[in-house]
């Protein structure tokens, strides 16, 4: 994770993810979290670019000249 984020490494936080993909999983879990700048390819990012990419987001930047806020796009739960 970011070091941004790194307060969601501590323990409780882990614990909580940790009993939360056991329940999904309906088995032990592992998890190991390291910090660390991250690069490119995140869910943020393959929804930002999916946005970009899209027909009816190029049509309205193209014509109506609207344009995005890379800040406001997230990824589907």
């Amino acid at each position: 994770m970011p070091p941004a984020a790194k307060h969601l490494a501590e323990r409780s936080y882990q614990e909580k993810l940790r009993a939360a993909l056991q329940e999904r999983f309906g088995k032990p879990v592992r998890l190991t979290v390291t910090i660390r700048e991250t690069t490119g390819n995140t869910a943020r990012d393959r929804a930002a670019a999916a946005v970009n990419q899209d027909a009816f987001v190029r049509d309205l930047i193209e014509n109506f000249d609207a344009t995005i806020v890379e800040s406001s796009i997230k990824p589907v739960q």
